[in-house]
């Protein structure tokens, strides 16, 4: 595939995923991870010239703005097309839309599971790429903080607070198995 670093960050972001699931409540994941794993196909139809600028932190054009604009909706004519990847494409297709600018589905459950699995592939993505930037997972969610219009706030403060209390110290043990002893 094309573009190695963007399937690894779907890698990760599957990762989170399913890490957040109970905290979120979403009892299955399976559609949210497939769309964060399949989201980065339409890299694919970038020059590697811009992917490239993409990844040193380049000022793009133009033009070059409005093609990785365009990639989730290429992503979503791509999966559309396979069966049952339908809700995986709408997430991936929504995912660069702000809050209140995603479609709405005649069935408000699945709307709202779309919505909210597209805006946590955003959330998780922006969290992804500010981490491989060396930020810190607290202060990334704080710059994103600062955006919170760019976002659902409610999936937003808790997908914050659910991966922050899985880091806290209180939840590891450095110890070991065997330096366990009784007493």
């Amino acid at each position: 595939i094309g573009e190695p670093e963007a399937f690894g960050r779907g890698q990760k972001i599957c990762e989170y995923v399913r890490s957040l699931a109970p905290a979120l409540e979403l009892d299955q994941t399976w559609d949210i991870e497939v769309a964060a794993m399949l989201a980065p196909i339409g890299f694919m139809t970038i020059p590697p010239s811009i992917v490239q600028k993409i990844h040193a932190g380049l000022a793009l054009t133009t033009s070059e703005k409005d093609m990785v604009d365009r990639i989730p909706e290429i992503g979503f004519n791509v999966l559309s097309k396979i069966p049952r990847l339908g809700p995986a494409a709408q997430m991936v297709r929504q995912q660069g839309k702000n809050p209140g600018n995603t479609s709405a589905s005649t069935d408000p459950i699945k709307s709202q599971r779309l919505r909210k699995g597209a805006q946590l592939l955003r959330i998780l993505s922006e969290l992804v790429d500010l981490e491989s930037k060396g930020t810190p997972k607290r202060q990334a969610f704080d710059q994103m903080q600062v955006n919170w219009q760019l976002y659902d706030r409610p999936v937003l403060e808790a997908t914050a607070a659910a991966l922050l209390a899985l880091e806290s110290p209180g939840k590891r043990s450095g110890l070991k198995l065997k330096d366990l002893a009784p007493g």
